[in-house]
């Protein structure tokens, strides 16, 4: 699937532009199965690849740590999380998280470091039910999901996953001379986060300049790719792709620099993948 999605992604930009190719779940105790290795203990899916290591704890809460060239995490704090959400729309237009209950989470299958179609449930906080399912392709990560029961739903409601990128910033501590300023401006001055919209438009954004993420320059109609580089990753790239069918929007909700942090939602089309076929991939190379 995530060849097939890459090859649609850069097959679509070529033709229409020419170029070149859950509510956050709280730390209760969880049903999902767990890993014993002493590395990923407590994890129900983990896997490292050269780049990056991916992990979803027991508890449903889902990391993705960026590794060095030792093979070590950049840092703790810049790990980049996903959760899962479930968002409805009242009659009124406002949109609400609908609580999961992170004890309901369950599997039939193993813990496992080889994901293949892994499958888990949960329940809401109405009792409706959510299936997410994953697996690791080619050192990526794919990860879709769906409502089992939306006709129980009276209002419209959607499986969605938020990705978090945390500020990724270089620390700084105490007073910098000129010559230290220079420095980190030159360090910083690459980074950048790039996307390729719904419509064919590529988009680039300075990782430095103050932006309105969810500004219709920005991410239009919506998103299939996004790629991002910052220093502190190492020069690491981070992809996340969205297969066809499904795209991603940008959800931040204050204006400032990429580098500082900004959050991504994907969701599938409703009408055109009733039965939650469609898949997120991310990768880091």
């Amino acid at each position: 699937m995530l060849e097939s999605m890459r090859s649609k992604s850069r097959n679509w930009i070529r033709v229409t532009a020419g170029l070149v190719g859950l509510l956050t779940i709280l730390p209760l105790s969880a049903e999902l199965p767990s890993l014993n290795d002493k590395d990923f203990l407590g994890y129900f899916i983990a896997f490292k690849t050269k780049c990056a290591q991916f992990g979803l704890a027991s508890d449903g809460k889902l990391s993705i740590k960026v590794l060095d060239d030792k093979g070590a995490p950049v840092s703790s704090r810049l790990t980049i999380s996903i959760n899962f959400k479930i968002e409805q729309t009242l009659p009124s237009g406002k949109i609400v998280n609908l609580k999961i209950n992170p004890q309901t989470l369950e599997s039939a299958q193993p813990a496992t470091m080889k994901p293949k179609n892994v499958t888990f449930k949960g329940t809401l906080e109405n009792g409706v039910t959510f299936e997410v399912c994953a697996s690791e392709e080619r050192g990526a990560l794919l990860l879709g999901g769906r409502l089992l029961n939306p006709s129980e739903v009276k209002n419209p409601t959607r499986f969605g996953i938020e990705v978090k990128f945390p500020n990724a910033l270089p620390e700084i501590r105490g007073e910098l001379s000129k010559k230290e300023i220079k420095a980190f401006e030159d360090k910083i001055k690459d980074d950048k986060v790039d996307i390729v919209r719904v419509d064919g438009k590529k988009v680039k954004i300075p990782g430095d300049k103050p932006v309105d993420p969810s500004a219709a320059d920005f991410g239009g109609p919506g998103i299939t790719s996004l790629s991002a580089e910052f220093s502190t990753y190492q020069k690491k790239e981070i992809q996340i792709i969205a297969s066809p069918n499904s795209s991603m929007i940008f959800t931040s909700k204050e204006t400032g620099p990429m580098q500082k942090g900004f959050v991504l939602m994907w969701s599938a089309d409703l009408v055109k993948d009733p039965e939650g076929k469609a898949r997120m991939a991310v990768m880091v190379k």
